[in-house]
């Protein structure tokens, strides 16, 4: 009797072509990583700040404008249906934490530049090899022949979209995962930082792990009984807004230089039957 084959039942409102996902994007390199929208928390918030001065004689400060922030916390579970989903939805979390951390130019000692853990290592064995033919000695190797120097390029700076709630609300196109890079624009998501990520695996009787009963064949490590898998991870993002759009108003005529910020609210329709 042949064996029944059941389906993720959230694949058809969690895909990639619907508003019902989280992407996060790393700017400097498209890096980027998609979970399915299942939010616990959201809040959207829009802090004004304000000088205050005091004078003699004046019941209430003199308060002057400085700026107007915008942070967002929010909250989501990440289910899996099964061990695969399980391990996917581990290497998303994964990207996204190496999100969280910025590009380097890397070199070797000897000026050439370093672009992969496996080239490092590579370049490396070569130069033990030339010290070895040179019969230079261990200490002299130990003084930083085959080690690198790095210097940063770019800081960590994200985007995030999902549906209207996190968007660019000029310039909104969709993102894809169609390929390793993604379909993504410039105006793709709100752009910003992560000031915070949150990553707890439930570890309730609701939760608990694949472990070592349920190991991979394919897992590439030298111990594979000490991989745990959670089966439903949560995940808390703080994300501060730095805003690319014009807002606010036009002095002359009142109206609202970017009147889609933030929810493109004013592009829906609702039909009344």
């Amino acid at each position: 009797m042949a064996q029944q084959v059941y389906n993720d039942p959230s694949n058809g409102i969690g895909n990639h072509n619907t508003g019902f996902v989280i992407h996060f994007v790393h700017v400097a390199t498209r890096a980027t990583c998609h979970f399915k929208a299942f939010l616990t928390a959201w809040e959207d918030n829009f802090k004004q700040d304000w000088n205050s001065y005091e004078t003699v004689g004046r019941m209430d400060p003199v308060r002057t404008y400085k700026r107007t922030s915008r942070i967002i916390n929010f909250s989501f579970d990440i289910p899996s249906f099964d061990k695969k989903d399980a391990a996917n939805n581990l290497n998303e979390i994964q990207t996204l934490i190496q999100m969280s951390y910025p590009t380097f130019n890397q070199y070797t000692t000897a000026g050439k530049e370093v672009t992969s853990p496996s080239k490092a290592a590579g370049e490396a064995a070569e130069q033990k090899k030339m010290a070895d033919q040179a019969k230079i000695t261990d200490s002299q190797k130990n003084i930083g022949l085959v080690n690198t120097v790095s210097h940063m390029v770019s800081p960590p700076f994200l985007r995030i979209k999902f549906a209207n709630w996190l968007n660019d609300s000029e310039i909104d196109q969709a993102m894809s995962n169609n390929d390793a890079m993604g379909e993504i624009t410039a105006g793709s998501g709100l752009y910003g930082t992560i000031e915070n990520v949150k990553f707890a695996p439930d570890l309730s009787d609701n939760g608990g792990f694949y472990g070592p009963g349920d190991l991979y064949s394919s897992y590439n490590g030298d111990a594979p009984e000490k991989i745990l898998i959670p089966k439903l991870l949560k995940l808390d993002i703080t994300f501060n807004v730095l805003h690319t759009n014009d807002l606010g108003y036009y002095a002359a005529t009142g109206e609202a230089r970017s009147p889609s910020y933030p929810y493109n609210a004013d592009k829906i329709k609702v039909r009344v039957k």
